[in-house]
């Protein structure tokens, strides 16, 4: 899992003053060996998931993008692989303290580990705020 710094982007989403809905539109996740020698040919699946703040009653985790190996002619050793979503989810609930925790999980068709990567990922989002005028006065 990895935490993703939402906060850092959209500075409001950790104030406790503001109410906010922050719609996934589109989601693209690239992921390339990182070695010259090393291939995808094993991969079978790669999904991007959301995990829960903790303490939460919301699903284990909710898939937002996901990749499924095509049959032949498809190239059966891909270097690198699109995991692409569209949704019309709000993240706003995944968000605490200005921190999302998403999961990639890649699994292989024989068991056998799968060759290091990278990732390139980006997306898109509809941001709608509400901002209490007088509180931000003070602050």
């Amino acid at each position: 899992a990895i935490a993703f710094d939402v906060a850092a982007n959209v500075p409001f989403t950790d104030d406790p003053d503001v109410t906010f809905e922050l719609r996934l539109t589109r989601m693209q996740v690239v992921i390339a060996t990182g070695s010259a020698m090393g291939d995808f040919g094993d991969i079978g699946s790669v999904t991007l998931s959301v995990l829960p703040p903790p303490g939460q009653t919301m699903p284990e985790e909710t898939i937002i993008a996901a990749y499924t190996k095509l049959p032949p002619p498809a190239n059966p050793n891909p270097t690198s692989i699109e995991v692409a979503g569209m949704s019309n989810l709000d993240l706003a609930p995944y968000i605490t303290g200005g921190t999302m925790t998403m999961k990639l999980t890649a699994v292989s068709l024989s068991g056998s580990a799968i060759p290091d990567w990278t990732a390139d990922v980006g997306g898109e989002f509809y941001l709608k705020a509400t901002v209490p005028y007088g509180t931000m006065l003070g602050k």
